[in-house]
């Protein structure tokens, strides 16, 4: 570890994560903005030590989290994590898997549930793993069908809507090609997340449990390295 990031290391609790870009550091940071002041490079949300899957997974997240110190809380500890996180394309794609499982047969089945959509959020979580393009593909079906029934019993409802929305686009781009799966999984699990979010909506207490697993979803892919 060079004496500079061990010195930025020490700095760390002292930083509370602001929503959107900045053009400096000083004018504040975001969280991926801070893995970059982490790691010596200038100022951007995207990070030449970072996987692009996981930096874009935590710049939806921080600023789906309006509150800041409920945001500094939860991403805080994974910055450090995140630097030097680059990994070949063929690592990248494994991860944007773990968003695409995550959309289907986590978040979304928690907005359709708050809903009412109890049995179509349990149709979603009995999908097997989505872990490549072929148990992607073969949850397929299954996810337009949902989709189907949830926009036909109530379109007016925006987080069953677009949960199954969201989860349906992950799982269709996880079935074409890994390019596809890259581009999208991470936007479609935090479109998923935030749809659950807005279902439950009761108390940030409650939110907190939503983003606590966009966190877990990061560190899943963190441990994905070959």
């Amino acid at each position: 570890m060079s004496p500079a990031l061990k010195d930025r290391l020490a700095q760390l609790d002292t930083i509370e994560l602001e929503h959107g870009d900045h053009e400096f550091f000083d004018d504040g940071m975001c969280a991926m903005e801070a893995v970059a002041w982490l790691a010596g490079e200038e100022c951007t949300d995207a990070p030449q030590c970072a996987c692009p899957i996981i930096a874009r997974a935590m710049q939806r997240l921080n600023d789906l989290i309006d509150d800041k110190t409920l945001r500094t809380q939860l991403l805080l500890p994974l910055l450090a994590r995140i630097v030097d996180s680059r990994v070949s394309s063929e690592v990248m794609v494994k991860r944007a898997f773990i968003a695409t499982d995550t959309a289907v047969r986590i978040f979304s089945p928690i907005a359709l549930e708050k809903r009412g959509f109890v049995e179509l959020a349990a149709t979603l979580r009995r999908i097997p793993a989505i872990v490549n393009s072929e148990t992607a593909l073969a949850a397929k079906q299954t996810v337009s069908n949902v989709v189907k029934d949830v926009t036909r019993a109530n379109a007016a409802s925006y987080a069953a809507v677009a949960a199954a929305d969201a989860s349906y686009a992950a799982v269709a781009a996880a079935a074409a090609t890994a390019a596809t799966v890259t581009a999208t999984a991470t936007d479609a699990a935090v479109a998923a997340a935030n749809a659950a979010a807005t279902a439950t909506a009761a108390s940030l207490a409650a939110q907190m449990g939503i983003y606590t697993l966009g966190v877990e979803m990061i560190e899943r892919m963190l441990l994905v390295t070959s």
